[in-house]
């Protein structure tokens, strides 16, 4: 995830988050540029 977001212009950040889901998310956005369900992801665990 840290590449994505150095790529967008933003800093990385480091924190947990479930592998099987996140890897499920980095999936949908290499294979149809959809960043939604990464950032539903990364917000929920910012959250809890």
């Amino acid at each position: 995830m840290s590449w994505i977001l150095v790529r967008l212009g933003l800093r990385p950040i480091a924190f947990e988050m479930p592998k099987d889901e996140y890897l499920l998310c980095l999936n949908v956005y290499f294979t149809k540029g959809d960043l939604t369900p990464l950032i539903d992801l990364t917000l929920g665990c910012y959250r809890d």
